[in-house]
């Protein structure tokens, strides 16, 4: 059953549900209680990667109705209504906020996934989980839930390649 929350902004109250986790650190690798229950939404292990479960825990229990996939993977947020990366940085599409930004490793199905807080062109805060507080240490396999401030960058290896709108 999804959690009641006030938001100031009803189309972004997952936004409010996810700060509540900023700071969240890990004690074990890829496990706290917290991470745990995250993990266990989408049928996943403690110890197991948890972006994208962070992603489906939020928007699950902010009672949001799109993207109505629930995964413990990335690439999985990728939708039809996806907006590409490469729209944005040339300015013919923006990124509403409360989007799910998903990146990519190389050609494979794995990634990253977060929410966008704010973005304009090539650059914008998000909050994001399993990932470090900086530029030093793993980005997409770091020690708890933070916000950052991230770039687009096409020629990366490891690149934001879209963002998906979440609606209610």
């Amino acid at each position: 059953m999804p959690l009641l929350l006030l938001s100031q902004s009803p189309g972004h109250r997952h936004l409010d549900f996810a700060r509540r986790f900023v700071g969240v650190t890990e004690v074990t690798r890829n496990s706290s209680p917290e991470i745990d229950r995250m993990l266990a939404y989408v049928g996943l292990r403690p110890g197991t990667p948890y972006c994208a479960a962070f992603v489906s825990y939020v928007i699950g229990n902010a009672g949001a109705v799109f993207p109505t996939v629930r995964s413990g993977l990335a690439s999985n947020f990728i939708t039809a209504r996806s907006i590409r990366a490469s729209d944005v940085l040339i300015g013919i599409r923006t990124v509403p906020p409360g989007s799910i930004v998903i990146w990519r490793r190389g050609n494979t199905i794995f990634g990253h996934a977060g929410f966008v807080d704010n973005w304009h062109l090539d650059s914008g805060r998000t909050i994001e989980a399993n990932t470090s507080s900086g530029n030093i240490g793993s980005q997409s396999d770091g020690d708890g839930i933070y916000e950052r401030t991230r770039r687009i960058v096409p020629g990366s290896h490891f690149r934001i390649v879209s963002f998906t709108p979440v609606k209610y």
